[in-house]
């Protein structure tokens, strides 16, 4: 109780105030240190946000030095997602890189995660066949439709160069790639033979399910012998066209 009656003593001439300085007077300086506050708060995350590449790419920059991978500011908390909505998502990349001058490396931001892409086949080829880049992040489609056990999404280690050394012994030795050429030149004449057809009856194609028949034919011809005719009625072709549209479909999903 006598803890109590001390802070309500030490702390009365509070209300004083506006008895002293006026409440019009004290209310004004009150805006102007929370308006000040806000203004510097706000200069701060416009700074860490707009810097090159994106929210992203912000933290952690004072420890790489001068050198900036250049790319677009983005906004804070989205990054580059409404620039990379709009069109293809190649051929805004593309755009991205030639308007900021980053034709080898470009860093941009998708949300709260740094990318960094090349538009440079030697800077490309450098990151897919460098070791440094052996641990990439998994992507959904590795984890939903390859159980990330496949050879283009397994981390580095002894189960990747044992499917490695089963790939390069049993698919792309050279006698097997010379054993199934008839059978793509098959799937690449069929293909080329449905665009032509649906141009001269449509007059516009859409590439996307011509591409994934002829994957559909090329992988079942490699691994089981067997192709389809895709312009016909077929049970089982149906059912495997829905798998490998499905397939594209989370090759090209958001990464969570």
């Amino acid at each position: 109780m006598a803890l109590q009656s001390s802070c309500t003593d030490s702390s009365w001439w509070v209300f004083t105030l506006p008895a002293f300085l006026g409440s019009e007077v004290l209310a004004d300086h009150s805006l102007l240190v929370v308006s000040l506050f806000v203004a510097s708060i706000s200069g701060i995350l416009l700074a860490w946000a707009l810097s090159s590449g994106g929210p992203a790419w912000a933290d952690g920059r004072s420890n790489r030095g001068p050198t900036q991978i250049p790319g677009p500011r983005g906004i804070p908390l989205f990054g580059s997602i409404f620039s990379l909505a709009r069109g293809l998502p190649h051929r805004t990349l593309a755009k991205l890189s030639k308007s900021n001058h980053a034709n080898q490396l470009m860093a941009f931001s998708v949300g709260s995660t740094p990318a960094v892409v090349s538009s440079d086949p030697a800077i490309a080829k450098e990151i897919l066949t460098h070791p440094n880049f052996a641990d990439r992040p998994l992507k959904r489609s590795a984890r939903e439709l390859m159980f990330a056990r496949a050879i283009g999404f397994a981390p580095s280690g002894t189960y990747w160069r044992m499917l490695r050394r089963i790939a390069s012994t049993h698919l792309f030795a050279p006698r097997r790639i010379a054993a199934h050429e008839p059978g793509r030149q098959f799937d690449c004449s069929a293909m080329l033979a449905g665009i032509e057809s649906e141009m001269a009856s449509t007059g516009s194609v859409k590439l996307r399910y011509h591409l994934q028949g002829a994957a559909l034919n090329n992988i079942m011809g490699s691994v089981f012998g067997k192709r389809y005719n895709l312009s016909e009625d077929n049970a089982d072709a149906e059912v495997l066209k829905q798998m490998v549209r499905e397939g594209f479909a989370l090759l090209g999903a958001f990464n969570w």
